[in-house]
Parts: C-alpha cells; sequence; structure tokens
C-alpha cells in the first residue's frame, strides 16, 4: 500500500485540522501529550510547534520510520499488538485522532483500560472517531470487492455512540462530552478516493500482493464513482463522534 506525505498534506490536510482541534481542548494541562495514532508525524510535527511535549504511538512499523524522520523533535513508539501497554500514570493528556475504531473491536476493552492506566490522574484525552454509518457507502463497496476476489472484508469498528461511551465510563474515564456529527469531507482530483482506501484503509489489505490490492481498489473505486464523485471532488461520507474523557 502507498503512502504520500505530500498527498497527504495536499488531499486530506482536514484530518491534521482536526487533530489541532482536539489537542486544543486539552492545551490547558501542561506535559506530556500522548498521541494515539501518530501515522507519519506531520500532526506530531504542527503540535510541537505549538509546544506539546508529544509522544506517539502507531501501529505500522513503516509509518513510524517516516513519522522519526518528519520530526526529530517528538518520540514515536512502534506498537506490535492493538493492546499495547503504555506506561502507568504517564501522560495528562492525550488525543486520538481518527484512530480509535481501527482497533478491533476485540482489542477494546483491553485498550481502554490499558490506556486509562496510562493517564494521570485528571488527565485529558480529546477524541475524534468512526460510529456507526460512517463511510457505509465505502464500506460496502469494499466489502463487494473483497468478496470478488474470495476475500473476507474485515472492515473498522464503528461502534454505536451510546455503547462506546458505555465502554469508556466502564473503563473508569467521566466522559465530560460525547456528540455525533455528520461531517462529509471533499477529497480533490479523480485519484481522491483511491488515494483515500490506499492510505487509510491499508489494515485491511495486509499480507495481498500489489496486484490483488489493485484490482480490490479499482473495484471499489468504480463502483463509487456515480454516488461520491462530481467530476472534481470526491465526498467522505463520515459519521464522527467527538468527545473528551478525563480520569
Amino acid at each position: 500500500m502507498r503512502w504520500d506525505n505530500d498527498i497527504y498534506r495536499s488531499k486530506f490536510g482536514f484530518k491534521t485540522q482536526h487533530g489541532l482541534e482536539l489537542a486544543a481542548q486539552v492545551k490547558p494541562v501542561r506535559g506530556k501529550l500522548l498521541e494515539l495514532g501518530s501515522e507519519t508525524g506531520i500532526l506530531s510535527y504542527q503540535l510541537w510547534k505549538l509546544e506539546y511535549q508529544v509522544e506517539g504511538i502507531e501501529f505500522d512499523s513503516r509509518l513510524v520510520d517516516m513519522a522519526r524522520r518528519t520530526t526529530a523533535k517528538s518520540v514515536f513508539f512502534e506498537a506490535f499488538t492493538d493492546d499495547v501497554m503504555l506506561y502507568e500514570d504517564t501522560y495528562p493528556m492525550a488525543i486520538a485522532n481518527d484512530v480509535i475504531h481501527r482497533i478491533p473491536a476485540e482489542h477494546q476493552e483491553d485498550f481502554l483500560n490499558n490506556l486509562f492506566r496510562s493517564m494521570k490522574q485528571e488527565g485529558q484525552m480529546a477524541f475524534d472517531m468512526g460510529v456507526s454509518g460512517n463511510n457505509e457507502v465505502i464500506e460496502d463497496a469494499l466489502r463487494a470487492a473483497f468478496e470478488a476476489e474470495g476475500r473476507t472484508y474485515r472492515g473498522f469498528y464503528y461502534p454505536d455512540a451510546e455503547e462506546y461511551k458505555n465502554m469508556l465510563r466502564k473503563a473508569g474515564f467521566t466522559v465530560e462530552y460525547a456528540k455525533v456529527i455528520e461531517r462529509p469531507e471533499k477529497v480533490s482530483g479523480e485519484d481522491g478516493m483511491e488515494w483515500y482506501i490506499e492510505m487509510f484503509c491499508r489494515d485491511m489489505f495486509r499480507r495481498m500482493d500489489d496486484e490483488m490490492v489493485g484490482r480490490i481498489v479499482s473495484k471499489a473505486v468504480n463502483a463509487l464513482k456515480p454516488q461520491l464523485f462530481d467530476g472534481e471532488k470526491w465526498t467522505i461520507p463520515a459519521v464522527r463522534m467527538i468527545g473528551k474523557v478525563v480520569k
């Protein structure tokens, strides 16, 4: 799967902006900021310029290497499993931007328990995650394209919002606020959806050769084009839950 930082900046800059908005929700706190899902460090670098002490977690070793090259001003850790154990009582603030729904359902409880242990007392976390209905038409197209190749599409974890708020509370967090919004994003260029799938749905293509990946992506893009491409821009039909929790 491809990743291109220039494409990320030009087509998907809204993701960095959303991350900065999350960080602003925890800005009054001093100390280390845990960034869950640091990708290639583009947001980390912007946060460092705003005087955050960033420590990033990313599950993809290739992206960790790219993040370390993007900014030497932050610390990045590679997590080999989705239920990675974080340092205990370490972080007064954290952000999870477009990452929680990438963790499989069977690992969510361990993830939240570990995250709770890693936060300092009164530590704050702001998050932006996909919930039920998020990218539904894209998920359907990918599922059909996988099945056409004799593969099973695992899909992302898009829970019901109330269900996930209860999971946060069960882990020990106080939910300060959490709201669900429909937030369609626009991606320019005829190749926008192809890049979106390759960069942000990459976890679904593990252990596939490039030829099969290409066929699946092409099938999904062709199926989505009549619905989501207006000739200039693609619409990403996002349904998000944005919130903040406190330990």
